[in-house]
């Protein structure tokens, strides 16, 4: 499942709210279209869509069109990453090192209890 590109913070709030009545994981990606390393990850963000449909939802914010949220969120380089599980936020990293190692210490031992 391809991500959904958000760009309001009721969109947001909305998305968060619908994962969490699905008991999934909201994992939102903060980036731009000039921005290298966002295109770059763009792909293998993608993928966990496909891979992780049973237990994920994936969004993108486009920062250039998401100022609110960039604030509301404290990102401030880009990439940034958060993983969100009932309106909580688990997990905020920037940058592309180690992504799927990172992603994955949180979905690899997710159950509805542990998190």
């Amino acid at each position: 499942m391809p991500s959904v590109t958000l760009t309001t913070e009721v969109g947001l709030q909305e998305a968060i709210e619908s994962a969490r009545l699905a008991n999934k994981f909201v994992f939102v990606k903060f980036g731009a279209s000039w921005c290298g390393p966002c295109n770059k990850i763009a792909p293998a963000f993608e993928q966990i869509g496909e891979k992780w449909s049973d237990r994920v939802r994936l969004f993108t914010v486009n920062a250039d069109d998401s100022m609110n949220l960039m604030t509301f969120y404290n990102v401030k380089s880009l990439p940034t990453f958060l993983i969100i599980f009932n309106n909580e936020v688990k997990l905020m990293w920037k940058g592309t090192k180690d992504f799927e190692a990172t992603y994955q210490k949180v979905l690899l031992n997710w159950t509805p209890t542990n998190v």
